[in-house]
């Protein structure tokens, strides 16, 4: 269900102002880099699903693979707005609309926090495949813990 509070004036001026704090954009500038773009500084669907899986693992663990998989597509096609990439600014919408989505309150510290998290398990994930024994020796967790 949808907490229509959350679309006011005021909170969507709350967004905007959060969006563009400079602690923010670091934050979710970072989560950002650990995605691999083309020579075009484009964002692929295969780069953009690998990552969106990891991302949606972690905070919904309870899909399964092909609800998954449903639920990446779908979130491909409205991002990229079905142009086949995307630029990093609409990556970073994307990004940001997940912090919207698992923050509890329209708050800058919690979405830094968010970003954070967010970074950190993307970035483990990855160094996890570097590792001996790859990503099966490492231990999943959860993002909203």
């Amino acid at each position: 269900m949808v907490d229509k509070k959350s679309y006011t004036k005021e909170n969507e001026e709350k967004r905007k102002n959060i969006q563009s704090n400079p602690l923010v954009m670091e934050a979710l500038n970072n989560v950002i880099n650990l995605y691999e773009f083309d020579a075009n500084d484009h964002l692929t669907k295969a780069e953009y699903s690998k990552m969106h899986t990891k991302i949606a693992k972690a905070v919904r663990s309870d899909l399964k693979d092909k609800a998954l998989a449903r639920l990446v597509e779908q979130d491909w096609k409205h991002d990229s707005k079905s142009k086949g990439y995307m630029e990093k600014e609409e990556l970073a919408s994307s990004i940001f609309e997940l912090g919207d989505v698992w923050t509890p309150d329209i708050d800058t510290f919690q979405y830094i926090a968010f970003f954070q998290r967010l970074h950190q398990l993307l970035r483990d994930e990855v160094d996890s495949l570097d590792a001996p024994g790859g990503a099966e020796s490492s231990n999943p967790y959860n993002i909203l813990n």
